[in-house]
């Protein structure tokens, strides 16, 4: 029988999923009304942090200790979304050129896609052992709360504001960099991470706060043109 705390927090990532898989779509639609602007590199990073939220689930049916390549996922993909996220406000804070973004971004993904290739091949019975990947999940997540604090600042300053509404997106970014800090911080200070929710700390409960209100605040920003986009039958 799953215990009722362990199916809460499956049912929050499950949540994170869904929201980021939102705001994935939003920008994808984005990209394909206004090509070579960068919106598919933030659909693609937004899509994968959904995807690593979903690899979360897994661990219910207890996959991610037989499929090594699942652990992978979680601990780069986030990190993976994260960076492409960076990339696509730093490219276009100076003017580069969206090839130059797209051939980055791709070669970013090739080097997390190596990463989670080694884990799907190491292992019991593998060609070769390595490290358990969630041992670098704290320092991981310390990468992507410097990469989103400099997300919120490089958005922030493109603003032009005419009221604290336009300030929303950078706010969200800063919200889900105070996730990252607080999973760092607990990690780095407490047990090794684990799956199960036995002596699980209070900063759990901040940081899936941290994150859902990030995900639900960048969701103001994009729920009114996908309504446009899909309007409500009358």
């Amino acid at each position: 029988m799953v215990d009722p705390l362990y199916a809460a927090f499956l049912a929050l990532d499950l949540l994170c999923a869904t929201l980021t898989g939102m705001v994935a779509f939003f920008f994808l639609r984005m990209s394909r009304a206004f090509p070579g602007r960068g919106h598919g590199v933030l659909a693609a990073g937004f899509g994968i942090g959904a995807v690593s939220y979903l690899t979360v689930a897994t661990s219910i049916f207890g996959l991610g200790r037989a499929f090594l390549g699942i652990d992978a996922i979680r601990a780069a993909g986030i990190l993976l979304g994260t960076l492409l996220i960076f990339l696509n406000y730093t490219f276009r804070r100076f003017r580069a050129p969206m090839p130059t973004l797209s051939a980055v971004s791709g070669a970013v993904s090739l080097v997390a896609g190596v990463f989670i290739g080694l884990y799907v091949l190491s292992g019991p019975g593998g060609a070769f052992s390595l490290p358990p990947a969630m041992e670098y999940i704290p320092w991981f997540r310390t990468l992507e709360f410097f990469l989103l604090v400099g997300s919120a600042l490089l958005v922030a300053e493109s603003v032009r504001p005419r009221s604290l509404r336009d300030y929303r997106v950078p706010l969200a970014f800063l919200l889900l960099a105070l996730d990252r800090y607080t999973v760092a911080l607990a990690l780095f200070h407490g047990p090794p991470y684990e799956l199960s929710l036995q002596g699980i700390l209070l900063d759990t409960v901040f940081s899936y706060t941290w994150r859902v209100l990030g995900l639900l605040l960048l969701l103001t920003v994009v729920m009114p043109p996908l309504r446009r986009w899909f309007p409500a039958e009358a």
